[in-house]
């Protein structure tokens, strides 16, 4: 399994179910780091992913001033994105949320063949692109873990098959809890 993380935003999403998954003894947990993770203009949270001490991470360093050319972005993330899974060889992707970065590793994916695993599919957020990123990603994606049920209706209505919707909530309620 890789998990691909373009933020801290999506990686603090996912830390608990990432550390779970990755003390799994028949799980191969890989996590594949880029985007502003790698920014020090945006807190380089690659060190504080580091502190976990997760056994395999893989950084995507894509020049840090590219961050303002998202298609100069996409080009550089695509080749080193594919070099990366590759070498990893995953049998499904991890995706989590709605970034144009995420949306074109979803592309990438399936054009790999590689199942994708989409969490937090469905939800929608009024007057911004992330919508479109979003519903690309759960279109590209084979399961989907939802947060609210109105969220599985959404993919629903988008075509997805409800067999392959898991209403699971917010992963970030489990974040709360802990804290």
């Amino acid at each position: 399994i890789t998990y691909v993380s373009t933020s801290r935003s999506d990686f603090g999403i996912a830390t608990n179910l990432l550390l779970k998954l990755d003390k799994l003894k028949n799980i191969d947990l890989n996590i594949i780091v880029t985007g502003t993770h790698l920014i020090k203009k945006f807190g380089m949270s690659i060190d504080e992913i580091s502190k976990y001490k997760f056994k395999k991470i893989s950084s995507l360093k894509i020049s840090p001033k590219l961050i303002n050319y998202p298609t100069d972005y996409i080009i550089k993330l695509s080749k080193a994105y594919l070099d990366a899974i590759s070498k990893i060889k995953p049998h499904v992707i991890i995706l989590l949320g709605d970034r144009y970065e995420v949306a074109q590793v979803a592309l990438l994916t399936h054009l790999s063949n590689i199942p994708i695993i989409h969490i937090h599919g469905g939800e929608k957020t009024t007057g911004s692109k992330d919508d479109n990123y979003r519903h690309v990603i759960s279109k590209l994606s084979q399961l989907h873990f939802v947060a609210h049920k109105e969220f599985k209706k959404r993919l629903i209505q988008l075509g997805e098959e409800n067999k392959n919707i898991y209403n699971i909530g917010s992963l970030s309620l489990e974040n709360i809890k802990n804290y």
